[in-house]
């Protein structure tokens, strides 16, 4: 099978001096863990590294050490699974463009916060745990309405492994998915309070943000069912009705490739025609065939 019809690949726990992805344009998922690029490769990377991957759906580079930390590439539009793990990334660029991104695991690097995220992509799941973060602010995190995890550990300032973001800043986040996402387990433990209370409020930026996605969530479900609707309502009666009318026809053809033989057989007897009767005198003698019953008199 030529490479522009492999649909996934997997060179995880290799070498890699040269590659290139142009010829696998029918991939839809691509496993490269543990990968050691050579210097030569990483010195000639190209943004336009995974561009001609247009169907690719799933790719996964953890553990994967790129020498430059800020990660830039033109990525698959595709894209809904991102695992870019355990890296040592200080900067991810270029995920905006991800319009139907559902997953992004972004744990164990040296991020020191959210990447810019496509505000209209359905993502379920974020990872950011074991990262420096030092802010994430509730904007940020308001457009995805569709969230069932979202994984950030906060733990105090002199563990410099895991996030050292500020007490304001982590109590908004905290009481953001109590009340919106109650089911959402972040983690989230906030140190180091201040002497006074915090008061807790929410942008209306941030309100208007999870307005449109819910919005958006009640339009893209609405149009399912309609098209569910039309569906069953008009195609599939006529797929159910045309496929009988077919199966009928089918039966009528079946039945005339038999009858037709005997129509024919039975056409030529009726009309074979009796040669002339011969008088017993010598003479011809020439039937008078009567039209109301068929019967000849001589």
């Amino acid at each position: 099978m030529k490479t522009d019809q492999w649909e996934s690949l997997d060179i995880s726990n290799s070498r890699i001096k040269n590659v290139s992805f142009d010829k696998f344009g029918a991939l839809t998922s691509l496993y490269m863990r543990y990968v050691s690029l050579g210097q030569e490769l990483q010195a000639t990377l190209s943004k336009n590294w995974f561009a001609k991957l247009g169907s690719l759906d799933i790719l996964d580079m953890s553990w994967t050490s790129f020498r430059k930390k800020e990660l830039d590439f033109k990525w698959p539009k595709k894209l809904t699974r991102l695992t870019l793990s355990s890296m040592g990334l200080t900067k991810v660029i270029g995920l905006e463009a991800l319009g139907s991104l559902e997953a992004l695991d972004l744990s164990n690097n040296s991020l020191s916060g959210l990447p810019l995220l496509s505000k209209t992509a359905p993502i379920t799941v974020i990872n950011l745990k074991v990262n420096p973060i030092l802010d994430i602010s509730v904007e940020e995190v308001a457009p995805f309405c569709s969230l069932t995890a979202f994984s950030l550990e906060v733990t105090k300032h002199d563990n410099g492994l895991n996030t050292k973001m500020k007490y304001n800043e982590c109590i908004h986040l905290d009481q953001w998915f109590t009340k919106n996402q109650p089911d959402i387990n972040t983690g989230l433990t906030c140190y180091y309070p201040p002497p006074s209370p915090v008061n807790v409020s929410f942008s209306d930026k941030a309100q208007k943000l999870r307005k449109d996605c819910l919005n958006n969530s009640a339009s893209t479900s609405v149009l399912e069912l309609l098209l569910y609707a039309v569906f069953f309502s008009i195609l599939f009666p006529l797929l159910y009705f045309g496929n009988e009318a077919y199966n009928r026809y089918q039966a009528r053809q079946a039945a005339n490739s038999v009858t037709t033989p005997l129509k024919r057989r039975k056409r030529r007897v009726t009309t074979t025609t009796t040669p002339p009767e011969v008088d017993t005198e010598g003479g011809q003698h020439e039937d008078v065939i009567d039209p109301e019953n068929g019967e000849g008199e001589g």
